[in-house]
């Protein structure tokens, strides 16, 4: 029950990713963000998927053995209940068994897949909050300052140094992830002493002008500052070295965007994960399926 619970959570979590009201990505992008290690670990952290991966391995000894085909052979009697022949008999039994092995099979692969790409950050906290609330950031400035270069790095290596998505980006950098990535630039930039950014602007030496740091509407200009923050130029260390230093202030949020950027990276990977669950947990169902509707068709009929 616990893994039918586990499954029903993770198609509901897709569908609602899949299908959202505030905004139109493409059909990849949605899938790909329906599909994040955390809504996949529900069942990757399942101790009992988890043994699904010795089936592609030991599976032809286990299930077809002879012995072990013995043993799951369905009872003649009940057989005839639900209105297979005599004749047919040996063969259903042979075809559930092919059905719970190749189920068993894909569910396993996917299991395997999830346990050596899923990062061990996701994996150990299903949920960013959770992740956020159980680790003490505000105590680990170095932790802080790794996790915001990261931020930083991971965002400019799927997109341009002027903040447009590259080609294929939103597969591993969803919308929601990037309005969380600039509203915390954004919040660091509030945080900044204004004598820090006038003392920035010196023309004569760094070619810098305090303009740069806001749009022509008068806005933060977020991509001008996260590049220079990622860039970080010796000529604007006045500027980007007490940005940086901000991390550790803003530790809890910077942990929240890093953690959410390792959630949707191994785009690929993730597509496979959900694509053998979903089609291990089909074949499964198979087998259950037919026998309940032969053996409500000869209740009724």
């Amino acid at each position: 029950m616990k893994i039918l619970r586990s499954f029903a959570s993770m198609l509901g979590n897709l569908f609602d990713r899949v299908f959202p009201s505030n905004y139109e990505p493409s059909r990849a992008a949605r899938l790909s963000h329906a599909v994040s290690w955390s809504s996949l670990s529900s069942l990757g952290n399942s101790s009992i998927v988890k043994l699904t991966v010795i089936v592609p391995i030991l599976g032809t000894i286990l299930v077809f053995n002879e012995s072990v085909a013995s043993f799951l052979r369905l009872a003649q009697g009940y057989l005839a209940d639900i209105g297979v022949a005599e004749t047919q008999q040996n063969e259903y039994s042979l075809r559930q068994l092919y059905f719970l092995y190749f189920g068993l099979s894909a569910v396993g692969i996917g299991s395997l897949i999830f346990g050596l790409l899923c990062p061990t950050m996701v994996k150990k906290h299903p949920d960013a909050l959770d992740h956020v609330t159980a680790t003490e950031l505000d105590k680990s400035p170095v932790i802080a300052k790794s996790n915001f270069e990261y931020v930083l790095n991971r965002y400019f290596q799927l997109h341009s140094e002027e903040g447009d998505p590259s080609p294929g980006s939103n597969m591993e950098y969803p919308f929601e992830l990037r309005v969380s990535f600039e509203n915390l630039i954004r919040e660091m930039f509030n945080a900044m002493p204004p004598d820090d950014l006038i003392a920035t602007e010196d023309s004569s030496q760094t070619g810098f002008e305090y303009s740069e740091f806001y749009t022509a509407a008068g806005y933060p200009n977020i991509s001008n500052i996260a590049r220079m923050v990622w860039s970080n130029p010796k000529v604007i260390w006045a500027f980007t070295q007490p940005f940086r230093g901000l991390a550790i202030q803003f530790s809890r949020d910077v942990a929240f965007v890093h953690y959410s950027s390792l959630d949707y990276s191994k785009s690929v990977a993730r597509l496979c994960v959900a694509a053998m669950y979903v089609v291990g947990f089909t074949l499964l169902a198979i087998p259950t399926l037919t026998t309940f509707l032969r053996l409500l068709w000869n209740l009724l009929f």
